[in-house]
């Protein structure tokens, strides 16, 4: 999966940072230093090459205990929703979904359609190269899944506090045992 998204990306003319903190990446991957150590190298993750880079190395860390590579990518002090999505995309790439908790799925919106689209997804990542999942998986097969719903986070305070009509659906609080 981590060798076809590189090769994705040196088709592209503007990956060249990306691409540097790709590699700078790896290299943290091996260094003895740890997770949250590593991060800080490579930032907050609020640029998108930077939570690329964050959830790459967590992915090579971590790939053979992915629900442990997902709490790493989501407890850090950066932009953790942004790094536990990819960590949690490429893990689910190499792996499949069958390590996500069945309390995770049992909950997820256009289940059906999602995992069907991952189970391809995977199944590709095993096998194929960058112009076969271009051919294999269309645009117009993701946009037929119906936007996500905008959820809240935080605490019961600040849901409290917010204003009427924002057009939030819904509160959610996560536990820290939940992740």
């Amino acid at each position: 999966a981590l060798s076809l998204s590189i090769d994705i990306a040196k088709t592209d003319p503007r990956s060249e940072e990306v691409l540097k903190k790709i590699d700078y990446a790896r290299e943290l991957a091996d260094s003895p230093l740890n997770d949250l150590a590593a991060f800080t190298r490579i930032g907050l993750g609020d640029s998108a090459h930077e939570a690329l880079a964050i959830s790459i190395m967590t992915f090579i860390r971590h790939s053979n205990f992915p629900l442990n590579g997902l709490r790493v990518s989501v407890n850090h002090s950066g932009n953790s929703d942004s790094t536990g999505s990819v960590t949690g995309a490429l893990m689910g790439i190499a792996r499949g979904y069958n390590w996500i908790p069945d309390k995770w799925l049992n909950v997820l919106e256009h289940r059906r359609e999602l995992t069907s689209l991952g189970d391809r997804l995977h199944a590709l990542a095993k096998s194929a190269d960058a112009t076969t999942v271009k051919k294999e998986i269309k645009p117009e097969e993701i946009k037929k899944i119906p936007p996500r719903k905008q959820i809240a986070w935080g605490t019961e305070e600040q849901m409290d506090r917010m204003a009427p009509g924002s057009g939030l659906i819904g509160k959610a609080r996560i536990k820290q045992t939940d992740i």
